[in-house]
Formats: structure tokens, sequence, C-alpha cells
């Protein structure tokens, strides 16, 4: 089952809306490339840092 998401891009700041499924492993930025991406939401956590 697929889900629109609202994603951020870590590099270049752009935000954007991707459709995310169970085999969705790395979301890619569209404006720059960059893989670094993390959803947008308030239960959203970076777990990298």
């Amino acid at each position: 089952m697929s889900q629109k998401a609202k994603m951020q891009c870590w590099e270049c700041g752009k935000k954007f809306t991707k459709t995310i499924g169970p085999r969705t492993h790395e979301v890619r930025c569209p404006k720059c490339g960059s893989y670094d991406t993390v959803p947008l939401s308030e239960f959203a956590e970076r777990t990298d840092i």
C-alpha cells in the first residue's frame, strides 16, 4: 500500500511530496538529486546524528 509523504532535502532545503511504498528505501530530491532527505512530520526524528 503506497501513500504520499511530505519530504524535505537536507542538502538544498527543497520541500516536496513523494509517493512512498513498502519497497521504498531511499528518496531522491527532485531539485539537487541528493538522497539526504527526511519526512516532514512532527513525529519524524533523524536517527543518524
